[in-house]
């Protein structure tokens, strides 16, 4: 859809070359969570610091990969999800107006429900 060029198995190469050892960084930084008072904003800090960096490594790997530039790279690291997340968001906002009206409805149901016929 952006003009990549490139393999999956490529892509799926480089990822693992940063992937794995961050995720081994976080799990070990929060082994540090057990520290009172500082032990849980130096876990925040650390893991925010690693999901920069991996966002940033995996623009890079498919700016690689892919011969995109940065800002393709970029959107097509994020634009499945963010497409995802908005439809999420438009789905809670349409059930959250719709919801009093729904709860008439059916307060109204179980109204009818109760009361015997003449």
């Amino acid at each position: 859809m952006l003009g990549g060029k490139g393999e999956f198995s490529a892509q799926a190469y480089l990822s693992s070359l940063y992937y794995v050892p961050l995720v081994i960084l976080s799990s070990v930084a929060s082994l540090l969570a057990g520290i009172p008072y500082a032990g849980t904003c130096l876990v925040t800090v650390i893991v925010v610091g690693v999901l920069i960096f991996q966002l940033m490594l995996s623009v890079r790997s498919l700016k690689i990969v892919h011969d995109l530039s940065s800002g393709r790279a970029f959107a097509a690291l994020l634009l499945i999800p963010g497409i995802f997340v908005l439809i999420g968001l438009c789905i809670i906002i349409v059930l959250a107006l719709m919801g009093p009206a729904i709860g008439n409805v059916l307060s109204n149901i179980i109204t009818e429900l109760g009361t015997p016929a003449p």
